[in-house]
Protein backbone atom coordinates (compact mmCIF):
# COMPACT_ATOMS: atom_id res chain seq x y z
CA UNK A 1 0.00 0.00 0.00
CA UNK A 2 2.69 2.43 1.05
CA UNK A 3 4.29 2.00 -2.53
CA UNK A 4 1.31 2.15 -4.33
CA UNK A 5 0.64 5.73 -2.43
CA UNK A 6 4.04 6.31 -3.20
CA UNK A 7 3.37 5.57 -7.22
CA UNK A 8 0.39 7.65 -6.90
CA UNK A 9 1.89 10.98 -5.18
CA UNK A 10 5.04 10.50 -7.97
CA UNK A 11 2.80 10.66 -10.98
CA UNK A 12 0.50 13.66 -9.56
CA UNK A 13 3.51 15.76 -8.61
CA UNK A 14 4.62 15.25 -12.25
CA UNK A 15 1.41 16.74 -14.00
CA UNK A 16 2.74 19.88 -15.12
CA UNK A 17 1.52 23.19 -13.17
CA UNK A 18 -0.15 24.40 -15.81
CA UNK A 19 -2.70 21.99 -16.68
CA UNK A 20 -4.11 22.36 -13.00
CA UNK A 21 -4.47 25.83 -12.97
CA UNK A 22 -6.36 25.94 -16.31
CA UNK A 23 -8.37 22.81 -14.75
CA UNK A 24 -7.95 21.04 -17.64
CA UNK A 25 -9.65 17.72 -16.85
CA UNK A 26 -8.51 15.82 -20.59
CA UNK A 27 -5.21 17.03 -20.68
CA UNK A 28 -4.92 16.02 -16.88
CA UNK A 29 -5.53 12.82 -17.32
CA UNK A 30 -3.30 12.90 -20.63
CA UNK A 31 -0.67 13.97 -18.15
CA UNK A 32 -0.68 11.00 -15.72
CA UNK A 33 -0.86 8.94 -18.24
CA UNK A 34 2.59 10.36 -19.52
CA UNK A 35 4.14 10.59 -15.98
CA UNK A 36 2.67 6.90 -15.22
CA UNK A 37 4.72 5.86 -19.10
CA UNK A 38 8.06 8.14 -17.75
CA UNK A 39 7.96 6.70 -14.34
CA UNK A 40 7.37 2.80 -15.35
CA UNK A 41 10.63 3.47 -17.64
CA UNK A 42 12.45 4.82 -14.98
CA UNK A 43 11.75 2.12 -12.76
CA UNK A 44 12.26 -0.62 -15.70
CA UNK A 45 15.60 0.89 -16.06
CA UNK A 46 16.37 1.10 -12.15
CA UNK A 47 15.29 -2.77 -11.63
CA UNK A 48 17.72 -3.35 -14.90
CA UNK A 49 20.72 -1.29 -13.02
CA UNK A 50 20.37 -3.21 -9.82
CA UNK A 51 19.51 -6.23 -10.73
CA UNK A 52 22.65 -5.80 -13.18
CA UNK A 53 24.94 -5.28 -10.10
CA UNK A 54 23.66 -7.77 -8.26
CA UNK A 55 23.98 -10.63 -10.78
CA UNK A 56 25.16 -9.50 -14.03
CA UNK A 57 28.39 -11.64 -14.10
CA UNK A 58 25.57 -14.67 -15.10
CA UNK A 59 24.72 -13.01 -18.58
CA UNK A 60 27.42 -13.32 -21.20
CA UNK A 61 29.61 -10.14 -20.92
CA UNK A 62 28.39 -8.60 -24.39
CA UNK A 63 24.99 -8.30 -23.18
CA UNK A 64 25.97 -7.74 -19.92
CA UNK A 65 27.74 -4.23 -20.97
CA UNK A 66 25.22 -3.43 -23.15
CA UNK A 67 22.65 -3.52 -20.78
CA UNK A 68 24.39 -1.92 -18.16
CA UNK A 69 25.33 1.00 -21.04
CA UNK A 70 21.26 1.20 -21.76
CA UNK A 71 20.76 1.69 -18.50
CA UNK A 72 22.86 4.01 -17.14
CA UNK A 73 21.93 6.43 -20.62
CA UNK A 74 18.13 5.98 -20.08
CA UNK A 75 17.58 6.26 -16.24
CA UNK A 76 18.99 9.56 -15.65
CA UNK A 77 17.15 10.67 -19.01
CA UNK A 78 14.16 9.78 -19.07
CA UNK A 79 14.35 11.77 -15.21
CA UNK A 80 15.37 14.65 -17.15
CA UNK A 81 12.12 13.96 -19.75
CA UNK A 82 10.14 13.84 -16.98
CA UNK A 83 11.46 17.39 -15.47
CA UNK A 84 10.59 18.95 -19.01
CA UNK A 85 7.38 17.71 -19.23
CA UNK A 86 6.72 18.62 -15.61
CA UNK A 87 7.55 22.34 -16.70
CA UNK A 88 6.43 22.44 -20.54
CA UNK A 89 3.57 20.74 -20.80
CA UNK A 90 4.29 20.27 -24.09
CA UNK A 91 3.01 16.35 -25.28
CA UNK A 92 4.38 15.68 -28.28
CA UNK A 93 7.52 17.45 -27.09
CA UNK A 94 7.96 14.67 -24.63
CA UNK A 95 7.09 11.80 -26.83
CA UNK A 96 9.81 12.49 -29.18
CA UNK A 97 12.09 13.44 -26.69
CA UNK A 98 11.32 10.02 -25.27
CA UNK A 99 11.52 8.62 -28.77
CA UNK A 100 14.69 10.14 -29.81
CA UNK A 101 16.95 9.06 -26.68
CA UNK A 102 15.61 6.20 -26.77
CA UNK A 103 15.96 5.08 -30.32
CA UNK A 104 19.91 6.74 -29.78
CA UNK A 105 21.11 5.09 -26.84
CA UNK A 106 19.88 1.61 -28.18
CA UNK A 107 21.23 2.25 -31.45
CA UNK A 108 24.51 3.31 -29.87
CA UNK A 109 25.00 0.38 -27.59
CA UNK A 110 24.90 -2.29 -30.74
CA UNK A 111 28.24 -2.06 -31.51
CA UNK A 112 29.32 -3.98 -28.22
CA UNK A 113 26.90 -7.22 -29.20
CA UNK A 114 27.87 -9.59 -31.74
CA UNK A 115 25.80 -10.04 -35.05
CA UNK A 116 23.94 -12.70 -33.72
CA UNK A 117 22.56 -10.91 -30.53
CA UNK A 118 21.99 -7.93 -32.33
CA UNK A 119 18.21 -8.87 -33.39
CA UNK A 120 17.30 -9.27 -29.48
CA UNK A 121 18.72 -5.65 -29.23
CA UNK A 122 15.36 -4.96 -31.21
CA UNK A 123 12.73 -6.23 -29.03
CA UNK A 124 12.60 -3.91 -26.73
CA UNK A 125 12.18 -0.97 -29.31
CA UNK A 126 8.49 -2.37 -30.47
CA UNK A 127 7.03 -0.13 -27.59
CA UNK A 128 8.49 2.88 -28.40
CA UNK A 129 6.12 3.73 -30.92
CA UNK A 130 3.27 2.35 -28.62
CA UNK A 131 4.77 4.57 -25.84
CA UNK A 132 5.16 7.93 -28.34
CA UNK A 133 1.94 7.51 -29.43
CA UNK A 134 0.58 7.30 -25.94
CA UNK A 135 2.57 10.59 -24.61
CA UNK A 136 1.91 12.63 -27.90
CA UNK A 137 -0.95 11.64 -29.92
CA UNK A 138 -0.95 9.11 -33.53
CA UNK A 139 1.15 12.23 -34.94
CA UNK A 140 3.69 11.72 -33.17
CA UNK A 141 3.67 7.83 -32.96
CA UNK A 142 3.24 7.32 -36.74
CA UNK A 143 6.36 8.26 -37.56
CA UNK A 144 8.50 6.21 -35.06
CA UNK A 145 6.67 3.11 -36.07
CA UNK A 146 8.17 3.55 -39.55
CA UNK A 147 11.74 4.09 -38.21
CA UNK A 148 12.00 1.46 -36.17
CA UNK A 149 10.25 -0.85 -39.14
CA UNK A 150 13.20 0.11 -41.12
CA UNK A 151 15.64 -0.20 -38.29
CA UNK A 152 16.88 -3.68 -39.45
CA UNK A 153 18.07 -2.29 -42.92
CA UNK A 154 19.30 0.50 -41.28
CA UNK A 155 21.40 -1.72 -39.17
CA UNK A 156 22.50 -3.88 -41.99
CA UNK A 157 23.72 -0.69 -44.16
CA UNK A 158 25.88 0.53 -40.72
CA UNK A 159 27.43 -3.15 -39.92
CA UNK A 160 28.25 -3.62 -43.85
CA UNK A 161 29.72 -0.12 -44.93
CA UNK A 162 30.99 1.75 -41.76
CA UNK A 163 31.55 -0.79 -39.01
CA UNK A 164 32.73 -3.66 -41.94
CA UNK A 165 31.25 -6.60 -40.52
CA UNK A 166 28.52 -8.99 -41.57
CA UNK A 167 24.94 -7.94 -41.77
CA UNK A 168 23.64 -8.36 -38.46
CA UNK A 169 19.67 -9.30 -39.37
CA UNK A 170 18.71 -11.95 -41.85
CA UNK A 171 15.98 -11.54 -44.16
CA UNK A 172 13.76 -13.66 -42.59
CA UNK A 173 14.29 -11.60 -39.61
CA UNK A 174 13.63 -9.01 -41.52
CA UNK A 175 10.18 -10.10 -42.95
CA UNK A 176 8.94 -11.48 -39.66
CA UNK A 177 10.01 -7.60 -38.04
CA UNK A 178 7.55 -5.93 -39.97
CA UNK A 179 4.51 -7.89 -39.23
CA UNK A 180 4.36 -6.51 -35.17
CA UNK A 181 5.02 -2.89 -36.34
CA UNK A 182 2.28 -3.00 -38.89
CA UNK A 183 -0.04 -4.93 -35.91
CA UNK A 184 1.12 -1.44 -34.09
CA UNK A 185 0.62 0.61 -36.84
CA UNK A 186 -2.91 -0.36 -36.97
CA UNK A 187 -3.64 -0.43 -33.56
CA UNK A 188 -2.26 2.96 -33.12
CA UNK A 189 -4.76 4.07 -35.97
CA UNK A 190 -8.19 2.17 -34.46
CA UNK A 191 -7.03 3.93 -31.01
CA UNK A 192 -6.77 6.85 -32.69
CA UNK A 193 -10.00 6.61 -34.60
CA UNK A 194 -11.92 5.02 -31.82
CA UNK A 195 -10.78 7.94 -29.26
CA UNK A 196 -11.64 11.05 -31.34
CA UNK A 197 -14.97 9.19 -31.92
CA UNK A 198 -15.68 8.98 -28.65
CA UNK A 199 -14.15 12.67 -27.94
CA UNK A 200 -16.47 14.01 -30.20
CA UNK A 201 -19.57 11.96 -29.03
CA UNK A 202 -18.56 13.26 -25.54
CA UNK A 203 -18.81 16.61 -26.79
CA UNK A 204 -21.98 16.55 -28.09
CA UNK A 205 -23.31 14.93 -25.08
CA UNK A 206 -21.81 17.46 -22.92
CA UNK A 207 -22.99 20.49 -25.29
CA UNK A 208 -26.58 18.68 -24.92
CA UNK A 209 -26.89 18.74 -21.60
CA UNK A 210 -25.60 21.76 -20.91
CA UNK A 211 -28.23 23.21 -23.39
CA UNK A 212 -30.75 21.22 -22.03
CA UNK A 213 -29.62 22.26 -18.19
CA UNK A 214 -30.08 26.19 -19.53
CA UNK A 215 -32.78 25.82 -21.65
CA UNK A 216 -36.73 24.77 -21.23
CA UNK A 217 -37.35 21.06 -22.19
CA UNK A 218 -40.94 22.21 -24.36
CA UNK A 219 -40.15 25.73 -25.62
CA UNK A 220 -35.89 25.74 -25.90
CA UNK A 221 -36.44 28.79 -24.32
CA UNK A 222 -34.27 29.91 -21.80
CA UNK A 223 -35.36 28.30 -18.07
CA UNK A 224 -35.34 30.29 -14.78
CA UNK A 225 -32.48 30.15 -13.45
CA UNK A 226 -30.29 31.36 -16.93
CA UNK A 227 -33.54 34.32 -17.00
CA UNK A 228 -31.89 34.74 -13.04
CA UNK A 229 -28.77 35.37 -13.70
CA UNK A 230 -29.21 37.31 -17.23
CA UNK A 231 -31.29 39.84 -15.33
CA UNK A 232 -28.75 40.40 -12.49
CA UNK A 233 -26.10 40.69 -15.46
CA UNK A 234 -28.36 42.93 -16.98
CA UNK A 235 -28.96 45.10 -14.16
CA UNK A 236 -25.12 45.80 -13.29
CA UNK A 237 -24.48 46.46 -16.57
CA UNK A 238 -27.28 49.26 -16.62
CA UNK A 239 -26.14 50.41 -13.35
CA UNK A 240 -22.30 50.98 -14.38
CA UNK A 241 -23.68 52.19 -17.75
CA UNK A 242 -26.52 54.36 -16.60
CA UNK A 243 -29.00 52.22 -18.67
CA UNK A 244 -32.83 51.61 -18.58
CA UNK A 245 -34.22 47.89 -19.20
CA UNK A 246 -37.76 46.82 -18.78
CA UNK A 247 -39.02 43.81 -17.96
CA UNK A 248 -42.46 41.81 -19.06
CA UNK A 249 -44.07 39.27 -16.96
CA UNK A 250 -46.69 37.19 -19.24
CA UNK A 251 -49.70 35.38 -18.81
CA UNK A 252 -51.63 33.52 -21.12
CA UNK A 253 -55.59 34.15 -20.87
CA UNK A 254 -57.83 31.53 -21.68
CA UNK A 255 -54.76 28.94 -21.82
CA UNK A 256 -56.60 26.19 -19.59
CA UNK A 257 -59.83 25.62 -21.36
CA UNK A 258 -57.80 24.78 -24.46
CA UNK A 259 -56.03 21.88 -21.98
CA UNK A 260 -59.17 20.94 -20.35
CA UNK A 261 -61.01 21.02 -23.85
CA UNK A 262 -58.39 19.82 -26.28
CA UNK A 263 -55.72 17.95 -24.27
CA UNK A 264 -52.57 19.00 -23.29
CA UNK A 265 -50.85 18.37 -27.05
CA UNK A 266 -52.57 21.29 -27.96
CA UNK A 267 -51.72 23.16 -24.74
CA UNK A 268 -48.33 22.44 -25.70
CA UNK A 269 -48.78 23.58 -29.03
CA UNK A 270 -49.87 26.92 -27.97
CA UNK A 271 -46.69 27.24 -25.84
CA UNK A 272 -44.55 26.86 -28.42
CA UNK A 273 -46.42 28.55 -30.67
CA UNK A 274 -45.93 31.67 -28.23
CA UNK A 275 -42.50 31.21 -27.52
CA UNK A 276 -41.51 31.23 -31.20
CA UNK A 277 -43.12 34.62 -32.07
CA UNK A 278 -41.69 35.73 -28.88
CA UNK A 279 -38.42 35.10 -29.79
CA UNK A 280 -38.98 36.69 -33.22
CA UNK A 281 -40.02 40.31 -31.72
CA UNK A 282 -37.02 40.63 -29.75
CA UNK A 283 -33.94 41.74 -30.32
CA UNK A 284 -30.47 39.55 -30.11
CA UNK A 285 -29.20 41.15 -26.93
CA UNK A 286 -32.44 40.44 -25.03
CA UNK A 287 -33.99 37.66 -23.39
CA UNK A 288 -37.55 35.52 -23.88
CA UNK A 289 -37.46 32.92 -20.96
CA UNK A 290 -40.37 30.66 -19.67
CA UNK A 291 -41.23 30.63 -16.11
CA UNK A 292 -43.38 27.95 -16.01
CA UNK A 293 -46.63 26.79 -17.06
CA UNK A 294 -48.06 29.76 -19.25
CA UNK A 295 -45.77 32.47 -17.95
CA UNK A 296 -43.15 33.85 -20.00
CA UNK A 297 -40.90 36.64 -19.50
CA UNK A 298 -38.86 39.45 -21.79
CA UNK A 299 -35.62 41.26 -20.43
CA UNK A 300 -35.35 44.15 -23.03
CA UNK A 301 -32.44 45.72 -22.56
CA UNK A 302 -30.37 48.89 -23.81
CA UNK A 303 -33.98 51.06 -23.69
CA UNK A 304 -34.10 54.36 -25.07
CA UNK A 305 -37.54 55.62 -25.15
CA UNK A 306 -40.26 55.01 -23.75
CA UNK A 307 -42.36 54.72 -26.85
CA UNK A 308 -40.38 51.49 -28.44
CA UNK A 309 -41.52 49.65 -25.12
CA UNK A 310 -44.46 50.70 -25.92
CA UNK A 311 -44.70 49.27 -29.62
CA UNK A 312 -43.18 45.90 -28.29
CA UNK A 313 -45.84 45.30 -25.85
CA UNK A 314 -48.22 46.26 -28.47
CA UNK A 315 -46.61 43.71 -30.78
CA UNK A 316 -46.49 41.02 -28.35
CA UNK A 317 -50.38 41.62 -27.53
CA UNK A 318 -50.74 41.08 -31.71
CA UNK A 319 -48.66 38.18 -31.92
CA UNK A 320 -49.88 36.36 -28.86
CA UNK A 321 -53.56 36.53 -30.04
CA UNK A 322 -52.97 35.27 -33.42
CA UNK A 323 -54.71 31.78 -34.17
CA UNK A 324 -52.77 28.79 -33.70
CA UNK A 325 -53.67 25.95 -35.71
CA UNK A 326 -54.60 22.53 -33.93
CA UNK A 327 -56.36 20.50 -36.77
CA UNK A 328 -59.16 22.02 -38.45
CA UNK A 329 -59.76 24.27 -35.02
CA UNK A 330 -57.72 27.86 -34.77
CA UNK A 331 -56.88 28.23 -31.25
CA UNK A 332 -56.54 31.48 -29.13
CA UNK A 333 -55.02 32.96 -26.48
CA UNK A 334 -54.06 36.71 -25.27
CA UNK A 335 -51.75 38.28 -22.86
CA UNK A 336 -51.49 39.59 -19.60
CA UNK A 337 -48.62 41.39 -19.22
CA UNK A 338 -46.46 43.74 -16.68
CA UNK A 339 -44.16 46.20 -17.46
CA UNK A 340 -41.37 47.71 -15.39
CA UNK A 341 -38.24 49.76 -16.03
CA UNK A 342 -34.60 49.48 -14.45
CA UNK A 343 -33.99 52.30 -12.57
CA UNK A 344 -37.28 53.62 -12.46
CA UNK A 345 -39.38 50.48 -10.69
CA UNK A 346 -36.26 49.16 -8.70
CA UNK A 347 -32.99 48.92 -8.70
CA UNK A 348 -32.70 45.24 -7.79
CA UNK A 349 -33.75 41.62 -9.38
CA UNK A 350 -36.15 40.80 -7.17
CA UNK A 351 -38.04 44.28 -6.76
CA UNK A 352 -38.22 44.37 -10.27
CA UNK A 353 -39.51 40.75 -10.71
CA UNK A 354 -42.16 41.65 -7.68
CA UNK A 355 -43.24 44.51 -9.21
CA UNK A 356 -43.82 43.35 -12.64
CA UNK A 357 -45.47 39.95 -11.53
CA UNK A 358 -48.24 42.18 -9.19
CA UNK A 359 -48.90 44.18 -12.59
CA UNK A 360 -49.50 41.31 -14.46
CA UNK A 361 -51.90 39.70 -11.96
CA UNK A 362 -53.47 43.22 -11.91
CA UNK A 363 -53.82 43.03 -15.55
CA UNK A 364 -55.49 39.49 -15.53
CA UNK A 365 -57.90 40.72 -12.76
CA UNK A 366 -59.05 43.64 -14.81
CA UNK A 367 -59.74 41.21 -17.20
CA UNK A 368 -61.90 38.76 -15.73
CA UNK A 369 -63.43 42.32 -14.22
CA UNK A 370 -64.13 43.79 -17.53
CA UNK A 371 -63.88 41.02 -20.10
CA UNK A 372 -63.47 42.56 -23.54
CA UNK A 373 -62.14 45.54 -22.35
Amino acid sequence: MRMRGLLVQLTEWAIPRDLREFHQREEIERGRVVSAILLLCIGVNLITAVMLSVSGGELPSAINLMLTRVAAALLPTYVAILLIFRYTAQFKLTAHLYATTTFIIYLLNTAVLPNDLVPLLLIPLLSMPLFAAMIGGLKAGMPWVIVVSAMPLALNEVWVQWLDRDAPISVVFNSVWLAPNLATAFALWCFEHTTTHMRYRLDEEVARFAFDAAHDSLTGLANRAVFARRLQEAIDHAHTHREVLALMYIDLNDFKPINDQFGHHAGDLVLTAVAERLAEIVRQSDTVARLGGDEFVVLYRHLKRRSDLDILVARIHTKIAEGVAFGEVQLHVSASIGVVCYPQDGDNAATLQQRADALMYASKQRRKAYPGA
